[in-house]
């Protein structure tokens, strides 16, 4: 279940609209749209940063269970059931829009995953593993740079103290290390 989710509220609505759906499909699925379209918004936006991109993957959520709500079988709940395909949206979108810089600057405000759902759990830590891989194939000094810069915070200048090195040279091991690393992730295919 998503952090920010009423897990009551939800049960409660998911039970009249499973029960709608036997009878109004129109109206099910306004209702689902109605109840959840901002709460995956805030989902989608929290992760990627980016309101077109947030917009457009609950777009697509809604398309895709629009086109399948006649067959649809939902094993947990409505909500786990749209949590879980924004989490993978939100996953395959990263990849394919190349942010995974932007998810390694953001991924120690987000919290941590949270999800009952073991596909969600999986898929996040599947692209924090890739993500690690990639890390580990710079060269050492750069590694190092880069991870004294995104897992324990320090600046420019703090990075050159620790280091005894100019401030210019770690702003070039970081710069090479995110441009290794966006063209490391777009030769991957999808």
């Amino acid at each position: 279940m998503h952090p920010h989710v009423n897990p009551a509220c939800h049960e409660q609505g998911d039970e009249a609209i499973i029960a709608l759906l036997d009878s109004d499909v129109t109206a099910a699925f306004k209702k689902i749209y109605n109840d959840y379209w901002l709460e995956l918004y805030k989902f989608a936006f929290v992760r990627i940063k980016n309101q077109e991109l947030a917009e457009n993957i609950v777009q697509d959520i809604f398309i895709s269970l629009w086109q399948s709500i006649d067959t649809l079988q939902i094993s947990t709940s409505i909500s786990a059931y749209l949590f879980s395909a924004a989490q993978y949206r939100v996953y395959s979108t990263i990849k394919k829009e190349n942010l995974f810089v932007k998810y390694l600057d953001h991924a120690a405000a987000l919290p941590a995953v949270t999800a009952h759902d073991p596909q969600e759990i999986y898929q996040a830590k599947e692209l924090q593993q890739q993500i690690s891989e990639k890390i580990t194939d710079l060269p050492a000094k750069t590694r190092e740079v880069f991870l004294l810069s995104r897992e324990e915070g320090l600046n420019t200048r703090e990075i050159a103290s620790r280091l005894h090195i100019s401030p210019r040279t770690v702003e070039t091991h970081i710069h090479n290390s995110l441009k290794y690393l966006r063209m490391a992730f777009k030769a991957e295919p999808e």
